[in-house]
């Protein structure tokens, strides 16, 4: 529940969110039906000679600062690298990227720009 009501309104359940690499399973510690939340955990449990490569661990995409659904569209401001990489909160996101044109794209997807999230913490922080 969040604020006394249901999020979902049906009876969905995650009981499990994991990656299959050669394989061995590595499995996030959150049953979360936010797919962020549970990738995020994912991430952090993946051996250092495994890193996930797609927008959601993009140096030049993030969230909407508006919000987002459970599976979420990510803002990616690859065609902005150099006002990108001025980002480090959400003050900022408004002052260097508010107006400027950007595609959307699904958190798992990946384009031919993919950098790793190394350079600056963007609006929504690094990913360690």
């Amino acid at each position: 529940t969040q604020d006394s009501r249901r999020v979902y309104r049906d009876d969905t359940l995650c009981s499990r969110f994991q990656l299959d690499v050669g394989g061995s399973v590595y499995e996030s510690g959150r049953k979360d039906l936010y797919f962020e939340y549970a990738l995020l955990e994912l991430y952090r449990r993946l051996p250092p000679a495994y890193r996930l490569k797609c927008c959601f661990t993009c140096q030049y995409s993030d969230y909407s600062p508006y919000g987002s659904d459970d599976f979420g569209t990510m803002l990616c401001y690859s065609n902005h690298k150099e006002s990108y990489l001025k980002v480090s909160s959400k003050a900022d996101y408004f002052q260097y990227l508010e107006g400027l044109s950007c595609c959307l794209r699904q958190e798992t997807d990946l384009c031919c720009d993919f950098e790793p999230r190394v350079k600056c913490s963007g609006y929504r922080g690094f990913l360690t």
